[in-house]
């Protein structure tokens, strides 16, 4: 009989886990010239981990205290509880000193560190430092800096050489400019509207949000570029229904000349295709256990995604992503 172990073992084991998948930090600090880790460094690689060892994070926030729960899922009466301090973050502003973001953004802004802090200490994950990606803005130029709580410890030490190589390597591979989130936010609204007044853009969307790994790495000229071509698209799909009859009578007249039937190619998706689908669908029942049924039956439906298809795979993420919005709400 398999002996099975408190959550003191598993989450040493946990940890271990963590620092053997050697997990490289994505986000750069383009001032002071380091690198540190993201959330979406972390959850996903971390969810696997606590799948695979029987375990569950659930986090919570009170205007005072933001609290990480592990529980064994073997015996869920085992917890152990990690908590950090709420502090107040100043709301975004431009260089006229007018707020960009709105309290509620600036509230998930302050939970999303606040996740990762406490994903740090559970999982014992080292940083090299106390700061951000925004930390060492120049003042005078009055630039958007998210600010923390956290300060630099006394003994910060500068980048190496190699580590300034790394980091130059990365930002000029990266010359674009980061989107503020409220741009990605507005951006996602028109993205939503698109999807509302033309369903049969489902499949744009998707594309777009499997190119930019869901909006982490789009950039501030591809928004730019993208927004006018997708008002386009809602203008279209919103013209009055006069406007659509003659359309569709010019399409008509077109149609009758003799055409020939496309050949229909059933894409493929891709092992990381299915790697990331995978991981979305282990965060939806994680977040919420009574998707669990939704999960196995894609997978039966699938043949554990032997028999899948490109497009039922962002049809599912799209479900899914709604679902997760649904428990955030």
């Amino acid at each position: 009989m398999e002996e099975k172990l408190n959550i003191y073992q598993k989450l040493i084991l946990a940890r271990k886990d963590f620092l053997d998948a050697g997990i490289k930090k994505s986000g750069v600090n383009r001032h002071l010239e380091f690198k540190y880790f993201e959330l979406s460094d972390i959850v996903p690689v971390a969810t696997n981990i606590f799948v695979e060892r029987g375990l569950i994070d659930i986090t919570t926030f009170t205007d005072d205290e933001a609290t990480l729960t592990l529980v064994n899922c073997d015996n869920p009466s085992e917890k152990i509880v990690f908590t950090s301090p709420m502090k107040e973050v100043p709301a975004i502003t431009s260089r006229d000193g007018k707020s960009v973001t709105n309290p509620i953004q600036t509230l998930g802004s302050i939970e999303t560190y606040q996740r990762r802090y406490l994903l740090l200490v559970a999982l014992n994950i080292v940083e090299d430092d106390g700061f951000d990606g925004s930390v060492g803005n120049d003042p005078e130029k009055k630039t958007p800096v998210k600010k923390t709580s956290v300060v630099a410890p006394k003994d910060t030490k500068p980048a190496t050489p190699e580590e300034r190589k790394e980091i130059a390597k990365t930002l000029t591979a990266n010359s674009d400019t980061q989107p503020i989130e409220n741009e990605v936010n507005t951006f996602r609204n028109l993205l939503t509207k698109l999807i509302n007044v033309a369903p049969n853009e489902r499949q744009f969307v998707a594309d777009l949000l499997a190119k930019t790994d869901q909006l982490k790495k789009i950039t501030s000229k591809q928004i730019e570029a993208l927004t006018p071509h997708i008002e386009e698209k809602i203008a279209k799909a919103q013209q009055p229904e006069t406007e659509k009859v003659d359309t569709l009578a010019k399409v008509e007249e077109e149609s009758q000349a003799p055409t020939e039937t496309p050949v229909v190619e059933v894409k493929k998706p891709t092992d990381d295709d299915k790697a990331v689908f995978k991981a979305l669908l282990t965060k939806l029942v994680q977040t919420n256990p009574i998707h669990k049924a939704y999960a196995v039956d894609i997978l039966k439906k699938t043949d554990k995604f032997q028999n899948v298809t490109y497009e039922q795979l962002t049809d599912w993420a799209l479900e899914i992503h709604e679902k997760l919005k649904g428990e955030s709400e």
